[in-house]
């Protein structure tokens, strides 16, 4: 989506919590107590079951839940965070969103990225490539494009550790100079 696009989607505060309700309850409000469709709204972000009078929030369990800041905001750090070829930073966040701490935009940014990886999510398998980084299962092979320090060495076998399944092995093993 070209932020054109994300602006005319997004273009109100209201946008946001529609958005949220529409896909926690994409078929119909249902009480998550009671079970429950009739429902009447509270605020812009809060629905009171008919049946029960549980309170439910499209907020409730997300990374939105408790927030101070407009949706809007954090819908924006959302779509910057994701379309940034390179990786986002909090420094970065920090400037576009405008917010005075740079520890909140920390915060977001880990609330961010920890929300988009998937708890159950396989390893890879097979041959994996990772820009100018290539290892083979059955034959180990790195190399690297940049300095070819041992700490840089380092530092993408334990990414690539925690992201493909690897029998247990030295580092020393696995690096090859070229």
């Amino acid at each position: 989506m070209t932020f054109d696009e994300f602006v005319r989607r997004f273009s109100s505060e209201q946008d946001c919590p529609d958005y949220l309700f529409e896909l926690r309850w994409g078929n119909g409000f249902v009480c998550p107590k009671c079970g429950h469709a009739e429902y009447r709204v509270v605020n812009r972000v809060l629905c009171t079951c008919k049946g029960c009078r549980h309170q439910a929030s499209v907020l409730a369990g997300t990374i939105f839940q408790d927030t101070r800041k407009p949706l809007k905001s954090w819908f924006t750090a959302i779509w910057w965070i994701t379309t940034q070829k390179y990786g986002a930073s909090a420094r970065g966040l920090q400037q576009i969103l405008g917010l005075k701490s740079y520890q909140t935009a920390w915060a977001w940014l880990h609330k961010i990225r920890t929300a988009m990886v998937n708890p159950n999510r396989a390893k890879l398998s097979g041959t994996v490539e990772i820009e100018h980084l290539q290892a083979y299962l059955d034959e180990y092979v790195f190399r690297f494009n940049r300095r070819t320090s041992a700490k840089r060495g380092l530092l993408f076998y334990r990414l690539l550790e925690n992201a493909v399944i690897i029998s247990p092995t030295t580092y020393a093993e696995l690096v090859r100079k070229t």
